[in-house]
């Protein structure tokens, strides 16, 4: 990976039990292959297992959903509801491998709410926001996927604190100064839980690997720019009276 000082002394640090990397050499000035930034990079190389590459590669996409979150909210929420804050619960995190554990969230024990929260200047607790991110724009699916656990723990999040949650889907892809690439958000759509439930077509086995996901009919989403629609006719609330009747079913 490309990276700035800085990151690589993040990853070594944080992620690899502090341990250096077998490589390093070629500066180039670019993207960095974490914090997606244009500055001084070299190339870092370490020996990792596809499972740990796979974390370490998400997380540019993850800063790069999240700081997009952040930009949306500025700038198309906040100036109309400056009384909503928005609160990030569950920011971007870079973590050991340590093999044999699991967090509690992954063993379906909700230790707390979703991505983000969404609280009046008064303190009122409105609702939740959790944050999925794809290289895909809705616009272009045939079916949005969705793996169980990860709609169970949304659900348990909901049903857990009594606070309705809507689903975010940030488009990512990837943006290239040769030899180096960042993550770059392009575009978001949103639905809420009891509607992304109700789309529900199917439920199969992952291709490739041993988990399940269910499918979803994508016309679910609807564009960015309907939001504050939804936050001007407080649609949440109707969200949360209707968790207090029901809870929203695990698959």
């Amino acid at each position: 990976m490309f990276l700035c000082d800085r990151c690589a002394g993040r990853l070594e640090h944080e992620s690899f039990n502090d341990r250096p990397p077998l490589f390093e050499g070629l500066p180039v000035e670019g993207y960095c292959g974490l914090c997606n930034e244009r500055t001084e990079t070299r190339l870092r190389q370490w020996f990792i297992c596809p499972i740990c590459l796979n974390v370490v590669l998400s997380y540019p996409k993850g800063l790069a959903a999240s700081k997009y979150v952040h930009e949306f909210w500025a700038r198309e929420v906040r100036p109309e509801f400056p009384d909503l804050i928005l609160e990030e619960l569950d920011a971007v995190k870079l973590e050991p491998f340590i093999p044999g554990s699991r967090t509690k969230k992954n063993k379906g024990i909700v230790v707390q709410e979703l991505d983000y929260r969404v609280v009046h200047v008064t303190g009122e607790h409105l609702f939740q926001i959790e944050l999925k991110a794809g290289p895909a724009s809705i616009d272009a699916m045939t079916e949005f996927q969705l793996d169980v656990n990860d709609f169970n723990d949304i659900a348990s999040g909901c049903n857990r604190c009594s606070l309705p949650a809507y689903v975010f889907h940030v488009q990512i892809n990837d943006d290239y100064l040769p030899p180096t690439r960042r993550s770059v958000a392009t575009n978001l759509w949103w639905t809420d839980v009891w509607a992304l439930a109700g789309a529900r077509k199917d439920i199969r086995q992952r291709r490739d690997e041993d988990k399940r996901a269910g499918y979803y009919q994508p016309g679910v989403f609807r564009p960015r720019a309907t939001f504050p629609d939804e936050l001007r006719r407080e649609g949440y609330r109707s969200l949360t009276a209707r968790l207090r009747d029901a809870k929203i079913p695990l698959i």
